[in-house]
């Protein structure tokens, strides 16, 4: 994912402004801009962290026991696929506009369709 400086630019704006984050200059590269957690924005981060823990704890375990395994058994792939994807695997290309995020070059998965909307 590639945001627009704009949108990165709003983002810090907003969080600062919450007092999540201070936004200062590198000292080595007066060109570079550094983005450090204040102290709340640390706090708020554990929080939010232990809330997801939380909530992905609890739906892993209303799975029913084979369904846990086969989740168990795709971790290792699903690593391998977060660690190509984040140095950039030679079977990884971008497709569409140069901000779109990049989708495998030999997976295309197939559109399911959608379950009916109930009244």
């Amino acid at each position: 994912m590639r945001p627009a400086p704009n949108t990165v630019s709003g983002l810090l704006t907003r969080l600062m402004a919450a007092g999540l984050v201070d936004r200062g200059t590198d000292p080595r590269d007066r060109r570079r801009t550094v983005v450090q957690l204040t102290d709340e924005g640390h706090d708020h981060l554990t929080t939010w962290q232990h809330v997801k823990e939380r909530r992905i704890g609890a739906a892993v375990d209303a799975l029913d026991p084979g369904e846990r395994t086969a989740l168990t058994s795709a971790l290792p792939a699903m690593n391998s696929l977060v660690h190509r994807l984040h140095r950039g695997s030679p079977h990884i290309r971008p497709t569409g506009p140069p901000d779109a995020q990049p989708r495998l070059a030999r997976h295309r998965p197939k559109a399911r369709p959608r379950p009916p909307v109930p009244p």
